[in-house]
């Protein structure tokens, strides 16, 4: 065998006087020695670096929550209630008996939570609270949910479920309910059988100018209810009717057939005279004649009858004779 030539590299330096050498092989293999690896190049900007994860990789998103129904959105102040609330929620992630119906309250304030929503099945979760308003307005509705890697919950949209108020007259027979952006300011001062709601908790002044100093408000409208006996010649005559009690108007009345409770009933308006685009409804039924009459400050510069009109007919359409 050939022998391999071995050059050597010899260094010296000195220490302290002291000389040293020190060799090295040259020209060895050079794999035989530890090479230095070249750092990597930095990922380039929306490039994911080869160590991250898939998991890390994959953009996740927030799970939602359908909009809560509620059936019926519409319940009565002072009446014992039940209301199904229902909401759809289909993320995989859900956690069971995490699902909650909030009662939300004013600005500040904590939510109540009204109990845990079951699984009605199809993704479908439903809780039946009972509710008793004392006084008319509106409720808030809210659903939360947890979810597998969340921290905290979610929330979905808020559905509204609105009290209305309800007068009843039992010696005149009829009953209504009314909205609640409609106030009930019938006092000692209302004639009997009558009532009066109006747009402003503290009147509206629908006659004219609003005193100095005083709370009534100079824009709005407001209904009155009434029930006046009545015993007609016959059958009940409508023009008979208005000629009597309104000897000066009713040669101008306009006077359009109706239902009200399912009895035959009149809509009225007097054109050309104040107040003549103020609709008023008539119905006859055993032996009184009951009125819903609109007014408002239509005269006030930019006030517009388009809200008024839609709780007038709203009143009209929950107006009941009561045995």
């Amino acid at each position: 065998m050939k022998p391999s030539k071995v050059f050597l590299a010899v260094a010296t330096f000195s220490l302290g006087g002291v000389l040293f050498l020190i060799a090295a092989p040259h020209g060895a293999q050079q794999d035989s020695l530890p090479s230095r690896q070249p750092a990597p190049a930095p990922a380039q900007a929306g490039q994911a670096s080869s160590t991250t994860s898939a998991n890390e990789q994959i953009a996740t998103t927030t799970p939602t929550l359908g909009t809560p129904v509620a059936m019926p959105n519409m319940i009565v102040a002072a009446t014992s209630t039940a209301v199904t609330v229902t909401v759809q929620i289909t993320d995989p992630t859900l956690i069971p008996g995490s699902v909650n119906l909030l009662l939300l309250g004013g600005a500040g304030t904590e939510p109540t939570i009204l109990g845990v929503m079951q699984s009605a099945g199809n993704s479908v979760y439903s809780l039946q609270p009972v509710f008793d308003e004392s006084t008319t307005g509106e409720l808030q509705l809210q659903v939360s949910a947890a979810f597998q890697g969340l921290l905290r919950r979610v929330t979905s949209p808020i559905v509204q479920v609105a009290v209305w108020g309800r007068l009843v007259d039992i010696r005149a027979g009829f009953s209504l309910l009314y909205p609640p952006s409609l106030y009930n300011l019938t006092d000692k001062y209302t004639p009997e059988d009558s009532f009066d709601l109006e747009s402003s908790p503290t009147g509206v002044a629908i006659g004219g100018a609003v005193p100095q100093g005083s709370s009534v408000s100079s824009n709005g409208f407001s209904v009155g209810v009434s029930a006046r006996p009545f015993t007609p010649s016959g059958n009940f005559d409508v023009n008979q009717y208005l000629s009597l009690t309104y000897p000066n108007s009713a040669a101008n009345a306009r006077i359009t057939n109706t239902t009200i409770s399912g009895q035959p009933g009149y809509s009225i308006l007097f054109p050309g005279q104040e107040g003549g685009n103020w609709p008023m409804d008539i119905v006859y039924f055993s032996g009184y004649v009951y009125t819903i009459l609109y007014s408002s400050t239509d005269y006030t510069t930019g006030f517009s009858d388009q809200a008024g009109f839609t709780y007038f007919e709203n009143i009209i359409q929950h107006f009941t004779f009561v045995q």
